[in-house]
Order: structure tokens, then sequence, then C-alpha cells
């Protein structure tokens, strides 16, 4: 994920759990901790 770009609201996605993967270039949220 080196070479991934990171929108505006990544650092939300972090802090509330988000696993983030590299789609088209960007890092993207996928799954968040405690979603059931």
């Amino acid at each position: 994920m080196a070479d991934s770009r990171r929108t505006a609201l990544f650092e939300t996605h972090q802090a509330l759990g988000a696993r983030c993967i590299d789609f088209g270039g960007w890092e993207m949220p996928v799954q968040y901790t405690g979603i059931v």
C-alpha cells in the first residue's frame, strides 16, 4: 500500500477500526471491527 492514495476520510476510517485495502490506487475500507 505504499503507492496508494488516501481519501480525506482515511483517518476517520482508521479511528473507527476499518481494515483497508488497495482498490484502484486508493486505500479503501472493506471491513470494520465491531459491526455485526
